[in-house]
């Protein structure tokens, strides 16, 4: 468990996430403000986090005024990648989990990878599961990410609800198999 206890940080440059690559983690209580992270190479960069294996719960997280680019991996306003322990174990179940988080006037830049939350999700088998909770929000709005998860790339029988409030919060779904939840829907 990683708590900032409420603390903000502020100004960090790096081409890193604040916490690197990371497994398995519970992430609370924090705001990152002023961070400029510029990936390098192919890697997947994140503000918070470059990659996230297995099960993770992010909550109270604020990221602000803050910018963040991958040359060729998937940059997020939290997390740049996000897979299974084991990539291609069928038998692992992954479930992440986005509360009362909210991306504030932030610029993230990839390469069609690019989402105001995450980058990136590996979903191999339908058991991966994000789950972004209704308390969570972008500001502003209107901003338009080269994203290639949108509204309609949802599966047939969601086909009539429309998403479109929830554009490009997930950049993109490697494999296209998991299942992303939005709020309450």
């Amino acid at each position: 468990t990683f708590n900032g206890n409420n603390h903000t940080i502020k100004g960090l440059k790096t081409a890193n996430g604040f916490l690197g690559s990371t497994s398995n983690l519970t992430i609370r209580d924090l705001t990152i403000s002023g961070a400029t992270i510029t990936g390098t190479d192919k890697a997947h960069t994140g503000i918070l986090a470059n990659t996230l294996t297995g099960n993770t719960s992010i909550s109270n997280v604020t990221i602000e005024n803050s910018s963040v680019t991958s040359a060729e991996g998937a940059a997020g306003g939290l997390v740049g990648y996000i897979s299974r322990n084991a990539k291609n174990n069928r038998a692992e179940q992954m479930q992440v989990t986005i509360d009362n988080c909210h991306i504030i006037n932030t610029s993230i830049e990839a390469n069609g990878h690019e989402g105001h939350f995450i980058g990136r999700l590996s979903g191999y088998d339908n058991s991966e599961v994000l789950i972004f909770n209704d308390n969570c929000s972008v500001s502003p709005k209107g901003d338009a990410l080269n994203s290639a998860y949108i509204e309609g790339n949802e599966a047939i029988w969601l086909a009539d609800t429309d998403y479109s409030a929830y554009n490009a919060w997930l950049g993109d779904e490697e494999y296209y198999r998991g299942t992303v939840i939005y709020g309450n829907d």
